[in-house]
């Protein structure tokens, strides 16, 4: 059970459809690290987060000092993306785009010192913000040598609203509704009570995990071309391949791979006497937020 009391204001601005299916932030430049918020439970204070220029850049902060407890750094750090993020590509409608889940890699200067770290989305479905909290990642799932973790809490999971009476975390499934009008997400993450150094979360790679869905081709000739044709999805990548009636293998068809978009596509190739067998494979597509914005 959750020990931690939720912030509660929010600085959304208004609730679009700009939610894009596997948008993909990787901090690429000190702007768009900016763009993101951070709130400090030591000070009730928000502020940019720290931006650390690497070969793979990512954002991270220090745990402060509580004031009422020298030498105990024992509040919370929250990172948060709204609207004002990547033109909104985190915010919007999730359940007509298809977006099932959010995706973060985490990193633990001292994750013996990690209480525990959560997932957070916004909803505004009711005309009033409320958060939602994925399960707690504890301390004790990062031990070890610090290193990258890779988090991927579903929509179809478990997750949770405070209770204001309990006042405890009380499961909750999130309906399509509720996924309709996602105001921002973001991550919390809570030093144990008894930590007393300014050790220092970082995160990177945050995306929004698309739904993957099989294409129903449609297949026709013209002009002596064979032609195939599937509409795409957004957060979906495709490969058409072939096979023949002599080879039980498939092989990808030449240039015809990594295909993303939203409007309908066809292939076309020239009709040949023995006859080829085509198909087309869908995976999870995912695109730089710096961009596509």
């Amino acid at each position: 059970m959750k020990s931690f009391l939720p912030f509660v204001l929010s600085l959304s601005a208004p609730i679009s459809n700009a939610a894009l299916a596997g948008a993909w932030e990787t901090f690429s430049t000190e702007e768009k690290a900016n763009e993101w918020l951070l709130y400090d439970y030591a000070d009730d204070m928000f502020y940019a987060p720290n931006w650390f220029e690497r070969d793979n850049p990512f954002i991270g902060a220090s745990f402060e000092e509580n004031a009422t407890n020298p030498g105990v750094y024992n509040q919370g750090l929250w990172f948060i993306a709204d609207n004002a993020v990547a033109d909104g590509a985190f915010t919007g409608d999730f359940h007509r785009k298809g977006i099932r889940g959010i995706e973060i890699d985490v990193f633990f200067s001292d994750a013996n010192e990690l209480d525990f770290c959560d997932i957070v989305i916004a909803s505004n479905s009711t005309g009033e913000t409320i958060f939602y909290y994925s399960r707690n990642f504890p301390g004790s799932d990062f031990t070890g040598d610090p290193d990258w973790y890779f988090l991927n809490p579903l929509f179809s999971d478990p997750w949770f609203v405070h209770n204001q009476v309990t006042p405890q975390y009380d499961e909750v499934t999130l309906t399509p509704v509720i996924l309709a009008s996602i105001t921002e997400i973001g991550i919390r993450i809570f030093p144990t009570l008894t930590n007393d150094t300014p050790w220092t979360p970082l995160i990177d790679n945050v995306a929004l995990t698309p739904t993957v869905v099989a294409p129903v081709p449609e297949t026709g000739s013209s002009n002596g071309d064979f032609q195939l044709s599937f509409n795409q999805l957004e957060g979906n990548e495709y490969t058409i391949q072939k096979s023949s009636l002599d080879s039980s293998e498939w092989a990808d068809v030449a240039g015809q791979t990594s295909i993303s978009g939203t409007t309908n596509y066809t292939f076309k190739t020239t009709l040949i006497p023995q006859g080829e067998f085509y198909r087309v494979l869908s995976a999870a597509a995912y695109y730089q937020v710096s961009e596509v914005n």
